[in-house]
């Protein structure tokens, strides 16, 4: 009995432990995306505004 409740404990630390890393993953890649938006978002503005940008999610009628 206390092999099974050692090994289902261990288990348990296990998953943490990948639902850890997982959400550190995570964290990062949105972290790296942030970082692209915001060079983005300044390169944007650096960029004269006589060019008209289109947005490629707007359909025209």
């Amino acid at each position: 009995m206390k092999n099974m409740q050692i090994a289902a404990l261990k288990r348990k630390v296990w998953d943490s432990d990948n639902e850890l890393n997982q959400v550190v993953h995570e964290r990062d890649w949105f972290r790296t995306k942030t970082k692209e938006l915001e060079k983005a978002l300044h390169q944007s503005k650096l960029t004269p505004s006589s060019e008209k940008r289109q947005n490629p999610f707007f359909q025209s009628p």
